[in-house]
Formats: C-alpha cells, structure tokens, sequence
C-alpha cells in the first residue's frame, strides 16, 4: 500500500516492511517482541528487542536492517553486526569492549 511517498509491505496478510518518507508520516510503531531492560545506547550483539527499546520505531525495516531516517543497523543471526550513523538522527550506538558488557 503507499501513501505518497511512504509505502507499507504485507505477507501472509501481515505488515511485512514499511518506509515511512515523512509525507504523509506513517502512523507506525514498532515495539519490542518481549519486554527488555533499556539502557542508554545499544552494541555490537544486542538484539533488535534492545535496540527498539533504546532508539525507538524505525523509519523503515528489513529482515536484516533497521533505518532510522539516514542512519541505519544491521543484524546478522538477530543481533546487532554494524551500523552506519549519518548523524540524522544521531543513532544511540556505542562501541564497547566484551570486558565492558
């Protein structure tokens, strides 16, 4: 379905993707499939649970990524292998040692 510029995606009858292009703004949310503790940044291994609950819904979402307007994450296994933070808006990420977690 789109709706200007921003699109929504099913399978199987259900949302299966969405790109929110800002007109007309989407009314999605994204939440986290289990309740987590937030902390104040998310890592290299975190899952997608933690990093919703740190950065909020996402602009747009794969099965592999999630995009937060110019920013993006991107999940290997279900857990956090890169990200790419263009600033817009300032992704809550934070690169740490395994001694650090």
């Amino acid at each position: 379905m789109t709706y200007g510029l921003s699109h929504v995606s099913f399978r199987g009858g259900r949302v299966s993707s969405w790109e929110d292009s800002g007109y007309p703004k989407l009314k999605t949310k994204m939440l986290p499939s289990k309740e987590v503790q937030a902390g104040d940044y998310f890592t290299v291994g975190s899952t997608k649970d933690e990093v919703l609950a740190v950065q909020g819904s996402p602009t747009k979402f794969t099965d592999s990524t999630l995009t937060y307007g110019l920013s993006h994450v991107s999940f290997r296994g279900g857990r956090v292998s890169s990200w790419e933070d263009s600033g817009y808006p300032k992704l809550k990420a934070k690169m740490v040692s395994a001694k650090s977690q």
